[in-house]
């Protein structure tokens, strides 16, 4: 069984699985597989509903391997979503909330993120190589091992995620915020940090030959 993400009649469709069908029936977590087709909005707003509810009604989305290319889900809410190995490839996800959502393994490459919420995610080893997250909020987030080669991160704020042995070559973060960010590892490689504030990051064995940092701030910053 897999993940069916198609367009019909003008609405975007994903085959799902009741919940008693499940093995995390005491989670009623929504299985998107080749089954019955459901309106993605009736998902969304079931995921919506448990939410609010903490839990006690609705059902918690996961779209675990699933393929949603070049979808459009601008400010939609899936915080706390299982979305682990996703394939949002050009997806528009402006404003989307993905606070403290799996995104695990996801592939992100091109995706426009401007605005998105990924407060407190987990983007450990995903890929977002040329991906737009202007303004994007990526407070406490982890991610390590992404891949953001050629991403636009300006104006982003990064503080106190993760970001151990990330790859940001050629990534844009004019003035984004990394105040306590932990980037031991990380590769910045002609990354373009004009501006940024990296007060009191983490930059041991960090790869910075290349790398653009004029008016950036380092006080306190570990560079050894």
């Amino acid at each position: 069984m897999f993940l069916a993400y198609y367009e019909a009649d003008g609405l975007y469709q994903v085959g799902c699985v009741a919940a008693d069908a499940n093995p995390w029936v005491e989670q009623k977590l929504i299985m998107l597989q080749k089954a019955d087709t459901m309106n993605l909005a009736d998902i969304l707003q079931a995921h919506q509903l448990w939410l609010d509810s903490n839990g006690k009604e609705g059902t918690r989305l996961c779209l675990d391997d699933g393929e949603l290319p070049k979808s459009h889900l601008e400010q939609a809410v899936l915080q706390e979503g299982l979305l682990r190995r996703v394939n949002f490839e050009g997806a528009h996800l402006r404003e989307i909330n993905l606070v403290r959502a799996d995104l695990r393994e996801c592939r992100l490459v091109r995706a426009l993120l401007w605005g998105a919420d990924l407060g407190e995610a987990d983007l450990s080893d995903a890929v977002a190589r040329d991906a737009i997250l202007v303004g994007a909020r990526l407070h406490g987030t982890r991610m390590e091992r992404v891949d953001f080669k050629g991403a636009n991160l300006a104006q982003a704020e990064l503080d106190k995620a993760i970001l151990v042995e990330a790859s940001l070559v050629k990534a844009h973060l004019r003035n984004a915020r990394l105040v306590g960010a932990d980037l031991k590892g990380a590769n910045l490689h002609g990354a373009f940090l004009a501006g940024a504030n990296l007060e009191g990051a983490n930059l041991e064995g960090a790869i910075l030959d290349g790398a653009y940092l004029e008016g950036a701030r380092l006080r306190g910053a570990n560079l050894n």
